[in-house]
């Protein structure tokens, strides 16, 4: 079977390099091939994405094979750790570029030998052009749409006006989130991304809202699917997109680069007053979508310019020497200590009548502040679950917890102070019985930090002053009235302490 290795530095959540990663997968599966996504992190939710390929955190995990047809880089550091311990060879050699700020998007040592250099808009590729002059194998790859969106697409009503908007950005400026405060109770905003309420935007997302602001791949999809969008973020940005800014914005890949940033009474004013013009524009905006987003007919003209098929030839990645490599390997293996998100381990013990015990447990990956879906089947008899959300003093939350079907728990919330989160997941005593077991868990978390421990802490000590002082006011009165008995008196203050 034809294959091709993937370089992104991680496989978690829901920002742009990872999905797109994830998307181009996606193509090369369409078309046969065996798919490998190499990163130094890999958690949930984005986990739950995946379909047949394979992603492997190469820091801890091997690669199978070390022959691909294809191998795309996105990401230089993973692709030169895999050269530090593999002998890779290849027939094509793609070079991804998606940014023109992230040290990580810097073209790394095998463009020489690159067959194409993607660049994900124009900007990117005068980047790539002064570092190594004009090159005919630069093709811009724009931000592509899946073809659900397209499918989807609807119009809405002319005199439709703003009930409902999304501020979707992980970089959220502040006036942006000063907004939220100005409205009036004339609508609504939900802000998603990494610091609030991340979600993974998809077109069911979308159709939730009269009105999106954001930036990038997003704007696209909204194009795609003919909702609203008013192009904006921590760069500034031309707001609605209309004829007369189409070309720089769409130059600087919708990123709000090229344009000034504005106050929070212009941006009120203009979401307000231009919603109904922008609305006249949704179906031009879409067709140009169709034209020029697809990412069907995008890698399709791509993949046929690479013309695999033909080509018997294999070139070997061989760019280190054996010191280099020694140092790649040393380097890379602390890049995840700090350059990335803390990893949190969750864990799922069974208990199969013998109690919980390490060796009947499951563990993964998750991500903090991310809602993670976890199914597992078990062919043999439980007893009771127990669910560790974390590893660190977190505020969890249990969505839902069924079993079988049923709904068991939902919407329980707990703050737990040590590195031991747990929560129990009791079964019926019919569920106990059965021989198979279907669990489905969602749930968030969100570490405590030291700070707010000790604050936590202060307040409980404070309360329980608080209950002290009290109890000692009741005594005195008794010592002074002789009408309260100390037995009344604890009676009284512990059925208040645990009401």
């Amino acid at each position: 079977m034809k294959n091709v290795l993937i370089t992104n530095l991680y496989f978690a959540k829901y920002t742009g390099s990872e999905l797109h990663a994830l998307e181009i997968a996606k193509q090369f599966e369409k078309r046969g091939y065996d798919v490998t996504i190499a990163v130094f992190q890999k958690a949930y939710p984005l986990l739950n994405e995946k379909g047949r390929y394979r992603i492997i955190n190469c820091l801890v995990e091997k690669l199978d094979v070390e022959r691909f047809d294809v191998i795309f880089v996105q990401h230089y550091p993973v692709f030169d750790y895999l050269c530090s311990q593999y002998n890779l060879s290849y027939k094509k050699l793609i070079v991804s570029k998606l940014s023109v700020i992230s040290e990580y998007e810097y073209l790394p040592v095998c463009t020489s030998d690159a067959d194409l250099i993607l660049c994900v808009s124009d900007e990117c590729a005068n980047k790539v052009y002064d570092q190594i002059g004009t090159d005919i194998r630069v093709r811009v790859f724009k931000n592509s749409v899946g073809e659900e969106y397209f499918e989807r697409f609807s119009l809405k009503n002319d005199n439709a006006y703003i009930k409902d908007i999304a501020v979707i950005s992980n970089h959220i400026p502040e006036e942006l989130l000063e907004l939220g405060s100005v409205t009036n109770d004339e609508y609504h905003i939900d802000y998603i991304g990494a610091e609030y309420s991340p979600r993974l935007v998809n077109v069911e997302l979308l159709k939730e809202y009269d009105l999106v602001i954001t930036i990038g791949r997003t704007v696209q999809q909204c194009f795609a699917v003919g909702i609203p969008v008013y192009v904006y973020d921590y760069f500034g940005g031309p707001g609605y997109i209309t004829d007369d800014n189409f070309k720089v914005a769409e130059e600087n890949n919708f990123s709000g680069r090229g344009f000034k940033k504005k106050s929070l009474s212009e941006l009120k004013s203009e979401i307000e007053s231009n919603y109904r013009n922008n609305l006249q524009n949704l179906k031009k905006l879409h067709d140009i979508s169709k034209m020029k987003y697809s990412y069907d007919i995008n890698f399709e003209q791509i993949y046929n310019e690479l013309r695999i098929e033909k080509n018997t030839d294999w070139k070997v990645a061989d760019y280190y020497d054996d010191v280099s490599k020694l140092r790649i390997n040393t380097y890379s293996k602390r890049i995840p200590m700090f350059a990335f998100p803390k990893d949190f381990v969750s864990q799922l013990f069974i208990d199969y009548g013998e109690g919980f015990k390490e060796e009947h447990s499951i563990k993964w990956n998750s991500s903090e502040n991310y809602i993670i879906e976890r199914e597992f089947v078990f062919h043999r008899k439980i007893k009771q679950f127990r669910l560790d959300p974390c590893d660190v003093p977190s505020n969890f939350c249990i969505y839902q917890i069924c079993i079988n079907g049923e709904e068991s728990y939902k919407d329980v919330h707990s703050v737990c102070l040590n590195d031991d989160p747990s929560f129990l997941i009791q079964l019926t005593e019919k569920e106990k019985e059965c021989n198979l077991v279907r669990l489905k868990i969602r749930y968030k978390f969100v570490e405590v930090s030291a700070a707010e421990i000790i604050q936590l802490m202060e307040t409980e000590l404070n309360k329980e002053k608080k209950q002290n002082d009290e109890m000692k006011q009741l005594l005195e009165m008794d010592r002074k009235n002789k009408k309260i008995s100390v037995k009344k008196i604890l009676h009284k203050f512990t059925a208040r302490k645990f009401e």
